[in-house]
């Protein structure tokens, strides 16, 4: 317990105190880039990252994946198995979950379940993460549809509820929560109670985030946002490739401080690169900085 409530104190303070040690509060590794769908209001709709040629496309190697976790294991307690890309599209991703498994606090992935068959749903039942969590933003099919561009409702609501009933047939003793999350996009198609009704009877957990414009994160206007981003202070992304980023909204990584492959996270995490990015958010100098002009979160 002790444990957990110091790491959640980083989590959740450090960001406030902008205080900092060796390592971040939390870790988002990405197992690939690549996604099957190309929901509205996602970068994946940019050809800039998916266009093979621009040299974002691809999939975390296993050893790679193993390097991470080894440098962070014991150091950062909340990890993430997500970002730019749909985890289950991953070769190898089953080892990687098995890889990983027992050695944090805080396991979690993210999946649109389109891929979720039966043998990846006992990876995963069987690595227990902390927490699964099914992106789906709407109750109906045509919603959907109109969001998740490429999904097939009928699809992913019956890989879920083969999901749930191998969890309670074979792992019922199982403490790991499901979550349905997804991002409040257009109130007038989404009518959040609606949804979170549908879903509760599939998942433990129904949740939404708030909008935020990522699908053109680099063309956006100035919003005259100057408080410093929270997550400079709270986590930190890893990509298929190496590259180390502050964020998923800069996806198209300009403002990377550097490979894990040449330097450690927690060199690149307490280097000159990230340090003068938070120096810059802090003195208020943010609407200089793309994509941060245009983003939202704070």
């Amino acid at each position: 317990m002790g444990r957990y409530l110091f790491h959640r104190f980083r989590y959740d303070i450090f960001p406030v105190t902008k205080e900092l040690d060796e390592f971040p509060p939390c870790v988002q590794i990405e197992p690939t880039s690549i996604c099957n769908l190309r929901c509205v209001f996602c970068f994946q709709t940019d050809p800039m990252l998916t266009k093979p040629k621009e040299g974002h496309q691809g999939q975390i190697p296993l050893d790679r994946f193993k390097r991470i976790v080894d440098a962070i294991e014991g150091r950062v307690e909340f990890v993430t198995m997500a970002s730019r890309g749909e985890p289950l599209l991953t070769k190898g991703i089953e080892e990687m979950l098995a890889y990983a498994s027992g050695k944090f606090l805080g396991l979690k992935m993210n999946t649109n379940a389109t891929f979720l068959t039966e043998k990846k749903a006992h990876a995963i039942l069987s690595a227990q993460p902390n927490t699964l969590v099914f992106s789906a933003d709407a109750a109906d099919a045509g919603t959907y549809a109109e969001l998740r561009v490429n999904g097939d409702f009928d699809k992913i609501m019956g890989n879920i509820r083969r999901f749930m009933e191998i969890k309670e047939r074979d792992y019922p003793e199982s403490r790991m929560i499901t979550r349905v999350s997804g991002v409040a996009f257009d109130r007038d198609r989404q009518d959040h109670s609606k949804i979170e009704a549908f879903w509760r009877e599939f998942v433990d957990q129904v949740a939404f985030v708030d909008y935020n414009p990522w699908e053109n994160a680099y063309d956006n206007e100035p919003n005259g946002i100057t408080e410093a981003c929270s997550d400079l202070w709270r986590r930190t992304f890893v990509w298929w490739d190496g590259r180390m980023n502050p964020c998923d909204v800069d996806y198209r990584s300009f403002l990377s401080p550097g490979n894990v492959d040449e330097v450690s996270v927690s060199e690149l995490w307490t280097g000159a690169g990230y340090s003068h990015l938070r120096s810059q958010h802090q003195s208020m100098e943010r609407q200089g900085l793309t994509p941060c002009r245009g983003c939202v979160t704070v």
